[in-house]
């Protein structure tokens, strides 16, 4: 009943339209193991408490809309993403996703979670390695990323410039959102 991780969301974006958003690896789950567990040794010891579940998967927000006020939007069809912080939009930058033309190089969509950023690293790709300053994944090796080498953006580059499914922006804006976001932060990705 509490759970939202990969559950389907209804999701209002940047220009007002709502899109049904499904799949990704944001959410909370509790983790039935441990609760099982702490239930059973609750009941054995006659304990009454009022107590946060354990969660195997957690996000940042616990309101109805867990995604809450901070969070990257990614919009694959008008190759745009904008990222809010508390509510207002702080980075808003064209980007170059995945090729979708391409088998297994289409950005997926869905909501997931920023895992551990890096600043200053390479990001090998299948049969390439390229520097960049700010590295934010997601969906295991994707992420979000400047591109150093790029000098346009947005369009329909990502037809034929696209990349293995992680998001390329102009380096400022990614810089905002690399120096705002926090491990689990939102990012809704759609077409």
């Amino acid at each position: 009943k509490y759970d939202t991780f990969g559950c389907t969301r209804t999701f209002t974006t940047y220009d007002g339209r709502q899109k049904t958003i499904k799949g990704g690896d944001y959410g909370w789950a509790i983790d039935q193991t441990a609760e099982t567990e702490w239930l059973y040794n609750a009941i054995l010891a006659g304990t009454t408490e009022v107590r946060q579940p354990a969660y195997a998967y957690s996000g940042l927000c616990r309101d109805t809309n867990d995604i809450g006020n901070t969070y990257v939007e990614i919009d694959l069809t008008n190759q745009r993403m904008v990222f809010y912080k508390d509510g207002t939009p702080t980075a808003d930058a064209q980007i170059v996703s995945g090729n979708p033309f391409v088998p297994n190089c289409a950005t997926p969509v869905g909501c997931y979670t920023t895992g551990e950023m890096k600043s200053g690293c390479t990001v090998n790709g299948e049969d390439y390695p390229s520097a960049v300053n700010y590295w934010i994944p997601f969906d295991g090796n994707l992420g979000i990323s400047d591109a150093p080498w790029r000098m346009d953006f947005g369009g329909q580059l990502y037809e034929f410039e696209g990349t293995h499914g992680s998001i390329c922006a102009p380096s400022d804006q990614v810089q905002i959102i690399f120096s705002n976001v926090e491990k689990n932060t939102p990012i809704v990705i759609y077409e």
